[in-house]
């Protein structure tokens, strides 16, 4: 199956992400992000933002 975009410009689709991160190293983080980065432009999406659970952020300072 031919890609869209080469038959006609288009402006989208848009998608967010949303990573739930508990105890998760900053090296991780990165991975799980250009993972979703390469899985959207693979599948011509545009990654419009990623948003985390604020629990997991929660988590995160209580325990610092």
């Amino acid at each position: 199956m031919a890609p869209l975009t080469e038959h006609r410009l288009v402006s989208g689709p848009v998608v967010y992400g949303f990573l739930r991160l508990v105890r998760v190293f900053d090296a991780r983080k990165e991975a799980l992000v250009a993972s979703l980065a390469e899985y959207s432009r693979s599948r011509e999406l545009t990654l419009s933002g990623i948003f985390t659970s604020p629990e997991a952020v929660r988590l995160l300072e209580t325990e610092s």
